[in-house]
């Protein structure tokens, strides 16, 4: 078995949500990536792609758990 990936630090978000009083932007997002993968954020125009690196980068207020 390869355990390679277990010493690499990652980044994990758990139910991370953005709202306004108008709109929910994005809900319930979780993800986990690793160190030294490539990842891609892909999606339509006004998916909350911007939004979702802003929260993670704490420039948008966020909700629920969220580990960095």
């Amino acid at each position: 078995m390869n355990n390679e990936h277990n010493n690499f630090c990652c980044t994990q978000i758990n139910n991370l949500g953005v709202k306004t009083p108008e709109i929910i932007i994005l809900e319930d997002v979780s993800l986990h990536v690793h160190c030294k993968q490539l990842t891609v954020i892909i999606g339509k125009n006004g998916a909350g792609k911007s939004t979702l690196l802003k929260a993670m980068l704490g420039e948008v207020k966020h909700s629920r758990n969220h580990y960095f």
